[in-house]
This record gives structure tokens, sequence and C-alpha cells, in this order.
């Protein structure tokens, strides 16, 4: 890695949301922004921790691909709890989300066994 003098790493996260305050079914999408004030690439990464109070029920790698975010930039990475016992898929028809009579992509409930312990 080159070092130069002068060089100021600074990522500062400006947004941290979910998709939804309180919900039924997962998935459960969340919203990391990150702004870059500093005047050099970089490229952060880390995880999002969900946990029932006292234990850990996933671990959501954000930016496992260690995307870069550009001086005096921002950009958005997304992550995904979708592990779960009951989930919101998508209908699937010729490989293809089949869509409803507005154009939106069809849903319907999965769901997995191997999750019980999960719910």
């Amino acid at each position: 890695m080159l070092r130069k003098r002068g060089q100021k790493p600074k990522p500062k996260i400006t947004q941290f949301s979910v998709s939804q305050a309180v919900t039924e079914y997962l998935p459960a999408d969340f919203v990391v922004k990150v702004e870059n004030q500093g005047n050099v690439h970089v490229k952060p990464h880390g995880d999002i921790f969900i946990t029932d109070g006292k234990n850990q029920l996933a671990d959501l790698p954000v930016n496992p691909y260690l995307g870069s975010v550009i001086p005096n930039a921002q950009k958005v990475f997304n992550a995904s709890w979708d592990d779960g016992f009951l989930v919101r898929t998508p209908v699937m028809e010729y490989g293809q989300p089949k869509l409803d009579k507005n154009g939106k992509p069809m849903e319907t409930l999965t769901i997995n066994w191997n999750k019980l312990t999960s719910f």
C-alpha cells in the first residue's frame, strides 16, 4: 500500500436505516450511507449484528466486496436479513419475477423449517 504525506481518510456514516421499523416476515433491508470527507479513497466495511437482547440472530456484512468511496462523495451500501423461519420470496415464472396487474413483483411466504429456532 502506498502512503503519501497529507493523506486523510475520513469516512462518515451519514445514514443508517431499515426498510420497516416493524416487520412480520423477512427480509429486512438495511441502508448504510457513507460519506468520504477525506482526500483519499476509502473502502468502508463492517457488520450489522442483530440480537434478541442476549443471543445473536444474524451477522450481516456491509460492503463485503470492498467497494470504494471517492473523496467528497457518498455511497449507499445495502444489507438484507433474509435468513429466517418465515421469509417473503418473489414468485418466479420462466426464471423471472412474476408481476401483478400494477407491475409490482408478486411475493409468497416461504417457511424454512430448518430455521424453526429462529422464529
